[in-house]
């Protein structure tokens, strides 16, 4: 995903992640992040007295109206953001509810060590906290609450005036383009973050339907976002020269603490016919343990 280079004095434009679970944010986060950070260190470097911003996660319960919040990803309900000390960016992805409920579930065998099965499922996705969780947490409701048409009014009314960038997880790519050649951030090769083995894929096909109706208010988020995504912020729809450093990002172990491990090199030494949006996974393998960590 490409970044650009900056002209003028360096700008960086502060971040809120809405994380919508199991919509493919993790890999939005990581790759912001190794970006972000790879820049901030920059920055430090040439002026040791220079401060970063916090560039993290808020998911727990601490009151953030003293966070020097750079780049910041929540699972907490909309409107978190408003007590944070700055002004901040808003960005969100949402996912076909079908595929997003069973990717929780899967998802959730696989770090509990349960072997998956078909009557399982069901109760999975009958349960309240699963049941329109993306039309919940853009609405601000805490987890578990109760969803209505009313609910899903305000998370459209959301999504349109308080989100820069937003779309679904086809979309990934250009949102996180959009971020990072609007504040001239390094480009990012980054692996699926946060996924689910293969040993742990269930077939929900038969389940689809039913799982779509009951999501009606998911559905309906998922089908502006696919329909009518945001997908440029400032003027980052200028493309400029490719930024001069790409990060390279790897998940690490595939468990409760995932995250993705960063090492930069010199865009220069990726061959130009491997710079594309499908970076052939060999030549990161043979840049990786000779690149620079972040």
């Amino acid at each position: 995903m490409a970044g650009r280079q900056g002209r003028g004095p360096p700008a960086f434009q502060r971040l809120f992640i809405y994380h919508l679970p199991k919509t493919g944010t993790s890999t939005v986060f990581n790759a912001l992040r190794a970006s972000a950070l790879l820049f901030l260190g920059r920055l430090k470097a040439a002026a040791p007295g220079f401060a970063p911003p916090l560039v993290g996660r808020l998911d727990d319960d601490r009151d953030p109206s003293d966070l020097d919040a750079g780049l910041i990803a929540s699972h907490r309900p909309f409107g978190v953001h408003e007590r944070l000390p700055c002004r901040v960016t808003l960005l969100t992805v949402l996912r076909d509810p079908v595929a997003r409920v069973q990717s929780s579930y899967t998802y959730d065998c696989m770090r509990k060590g349960i072997r998956i099965s078909e009557r399982a499922y069901r109760d999975h996705f009958h349960r309240q906290e699963n049941l329109n969780a993306m039309t919940r947490q853009l609405a601000g409701l805490p987890p578990g609450a109760p969803v209505g048409p009313a609910d899903l009014d305000r998370a459209i009314a959301n999504l349109r005036r308080h989100f820069a960038l937003f779309g679904t997880d086809r979309h990934i790519p250009e949102l996180c383009e959009a971020y990072l050649r609007w504040n001239r951030l390094p480009n990012v090769v980054v692996d699926r973050i946060n996924r689910t083995e293969p040993a742990y894929r269930l077939e929900g096909h038969p389940f689809a339907d039913e799982i779509a109706a009951l999501n009606p208010y998911d559905r309906a988020l998922y089908l502006l976002a696919r329909d009518h995504p945001s997908l440029a912020v400032g003027d980052s729809e200028t493309r400029g020269d490719p930024h001069e450093m790409t990060v390279l990002v790897r998940q690490t172990a595939n468990d409760a603490t995932v995250r993705g491990h960063y090492r930069a090199v010199p865009t220069e030494r990726i061959p130009n016919a491997a710079r594309r949006r499908d970076l052939d996974p060999r030549w990161v393998e043979r840049l990786f343990p000779a690149a620079d960590g972040v």
